[in-house]
């Protein structure tokens, strides 16, 4: 399933991909530049002495269409697509990272590094369905994302957005309608 890791505060630390492999061996899958965070985070919060938590190293490979054998569907994108983990490059067709990208942004999945970062809510990137249960037990954040969802609103929320040009602006750039609003 997918969900997140989230400050006390209901920021995300990190979107997983939690995949049960026996009745005590779970693999979480993130980014590589949050697989550090993850650990000390859950490392810091263990409540049982006998959970080890151990890095691993995969490659993975996303391919669009019919599954594979043991292929982890992912939501991304808009279309049937499968994340396959350790797999060898010549048994399939590996999509186009420049395709994968624009499915990606026409399905409104945000992205770590892109309009994901540790200043986001749930709420504000449209994950509440995709990775919040209201249903199940205390979690770190689950008080501010109760509040939000149940009580208010997000002020901020993703948007696609057509832009002129070949060149993107910087990340956090501040964006006008040409009118002066931002």
């Amino acid at each position: 399933c997918e969900a997140l890791l989230l400050t006390a505060k209901a920021r995300i630390i990190a979107p997983l991909v939690v995949l049960r492999r026996s009745a005590d061996d779970f693999l979480l899958l993130t980014d590589p530049e949050l697989g550090e965070a993850v650990a000390r985070e859950l490392t810091r919060f263990r409540f049982a002495a006998k959970c080890a938590i151990e890095p691993e190293q995969h490659t993975s490979l996303v391919v669009v269409g019919e599954a594979a054998e043991a292929a982890i569907p992912l939501a991304d994108y808009g279309v049937p697509a499968y994340e396959l983990l350790d797999a060898d490059e010549a048994d399939v067709e590996p999509i186009d990272g420049d395709e994968l990208e624009r499915l990606r942004i026409l399905a409104r999945s945000p992205a770590w590094g892109r309009e994901l970062d540790d200043r986001v809510l749930p709420a504000e990137a449209g994950l509440e369905e995709r990775t919040i249960s209201f249903t199940k037990g205390c979690y770190p954040g689950q008080e501010p994302v109760a509040r939000l969802h149940y009580r208010g609103h997000p002020n901020r929320g993703l948007r696609v957005l057509a832009i002129d040009g070949d060149e993107l602006p910087a990340y956090d750039a501040e964006l006008s309608d040409g009118g002066g609003k931002t």
